[in-house]
This record gives structure tokens, sequence and C-alpha cells, in this order.
């Protein structure tokens, strides 16, 4: 499939076959609307093929030509293996294509993360380790680095830092003022529920 044919409000569903939803206007009065959904068919990473299907992952469009898949499991409770956990689609304006991604430096391997974009950085949050490693929650915050393909730590300030937490939600708020993060709900290591 080419490019969506809407630029704004489009979903991505990973699992491993990609689906793009665009919005539609509606063709009754009513305030419902309509989505059409069409399957991305993305071209293979020439030395490492297609991803590993997956759950418990991060799947986020970061501009309109590139896809960003981080993390998750295929076998349940243990975090995929390195070089399957970072993977870009993008767009070359004729097909998507599929590369995977090794950088040097990357957070801990982890399932049940949260992520979200703001302003050129991807900001994943929390998730858990796997069964071989206690499952033991984590609280961290990285960013990826989309042009420079890079992972960096971010570096906690203050006391009041959220409970690690897995299987949570985590949504962004980006203008010219503001570069903020919002976490929500989880399983958490204090409290089972957040």
């Amino acid at each position: 499939s080419k490019y969506p044919k809407s630029k704004t409000a489009w979903t991505t569903i990973f699992s491993p076959e990609i689906f793009v939803s665009t919005p539609m206007a509606s063709s009754s009065s009513s305030s419902s609307f309509r989505v059409e959904w069409t399957k991305v068919d993305a071209l293979p990473d020439p030395q490492y093929g297609f991803p590993m299907a997956r759950s418990s992952h991060g799947f986020t469009s970061v501009s309109p030509t590139r896809m960003v898949l981080y993390g998750g499991e295929h076998v349940a409770r243990t975090p995929l293996p390195r070089e399957q956990a970072l993977w870009f689609c993008d767009f070359d304006g004729e097909a998507w294509k599929w590369r995977a991604l090794n950088p040097e430096i990357a957070p801990p391997a982890r399932v049940a993360h949260a992520q979200s974009f703001v302003k050129g950085k991807l900001y994943i949050y929390g998730g858990r380790s796997g069964i071989e490693m206690g499952e033991t929650t984590l609280l961290d915050l990285w960013f990826l680095d989309v042009e420079k393909e890079s992972w960096h730590l971010v570096e906690h300030k203050g006391e009041d830092v959220p409970e690690g937490r897995s299987f949570h939600a985590m949504v962004s708020s980006s203008s010219d003022n503001s570069n903020d993060l919002y976490v929500f709900g989880g399983c958490g290591v204090v409290t089972s529920r957040l």
C-alpha cells in the first residue's frame, strides 16, 4: 500500500501485519464517523527480514513517513532479543520498508512499557523485565532520537518520581511551550493496580 490518504489521526496496529486507519467524513448528519482500514505491505529488511510477531510492545508513528516498533514479547513473559527489539518502518516515496536497528547503547530488554513521541524523540517508560530476570518492574525513562537513531537515559529530578509500572499508558502534550509526558495506570510494585 502507498502512503495513507490522510496525514491526520491515523492509527497503526502491528501483529505482524500493519493496518492504517484513515478517518472519513460521515455521510449522515449524526456525530459518528467511519474509518477506512488499509493494509501496509512493508518490504523486509535485506539482512534481518521482518520483525517477529509480538505483544506487549510499542508501535508509534513519528512522522508521515516513519513508524517505530520497540520491545515486547514473542514468548510469554520473555522480552525479545536485542536484535529484534527496535525496528523502523520507513516510506521512501514508493514503498514502506522495514529496517532493524541495534544501537550500541540501548535500554534494558522489556515488555509492557509505554511509549510516546515528542518533538523528534520517542520516549519509553517503565515496563518489566522477563521471567529470567525476576520480572522486575522498571521505572526508567529513555528517549530515542529518531534522526540520530541513538538512545539516551533520562535522569530523574526531585523526589516525586512515579512508581515503576508496566501495562500502563503514556501520552504527550507537545506545543511550543511544553514537552510534557503523562503516565496513567498500570501494574506497580507497591500497589498492584495503579
